[in-house]
């Protein structure tokens, strides 16, 4: 499956091959059982970085975490807690995520927004064009009125 958005003068092509996904063309997520393995460019062939995820009973994510770099101890980078239909509450909004630093050619991990878009239900979350809907597959639903 494929999918492709064009705002302004970028277009993006998403492809889906199972758990793989690839972003024009270059492989950009990998997801598994415990969490996923995300590609960041930098350096002379770019990082693959593990995330894993601790779920409730509903599989919903509720903690993501890593390891971190500088002293291999584990790192938070995302809480999340939802309303009854999976609008996420606003006030834990901050989000870390691995990033490439061209000035000291080094990983680190730094806040960052919607890097992860599977959260609720383990749906991707579809944010492009401000869409804000959860997609299911057959259906895109709405958290925020909780209709399909």
């Amino acid at each position: 499956m494929k999918k492709t958005v064009t705002q302004g003068s970028t277009t993006n092509t998403t492809e889906y091959l199972g758990d793989f996904q690839y972003l024009n063309g270059t492989l950009q997520f990998i997801q598994h059982a415990e969490g996923y393995v995300k590609y960041t460019a930098g350096g002379s062939s770019g990082f693959y970085n593990y995330v894993y995820h601790i779920k409730d009973h509903l599989g919903n994510i509720r903690v993501s975490f890593t390891k971190q770099l500088t002293n291999n101890t584990a790192k938070l980078l995302k809480e999340n807690h939802y309303y009854p239909f999976g609008l996420k509450h606003p006030y834990n909004s901050t989000e870390f995520d691995y990033y490439y630093n061209t000035s000291t050619s080094s990983l680190s991990i730094v806040p960052m927004t919607n890097s992860n878009r599977y959260q609720y239900n383990s749906k991707e979350w579809q944010n492009e064009l401000s869409l804000n809907l959860y997609d299911y597959g057959a259906r895109m639903f709405d958290p925020a009125i909780g209709r399909w």
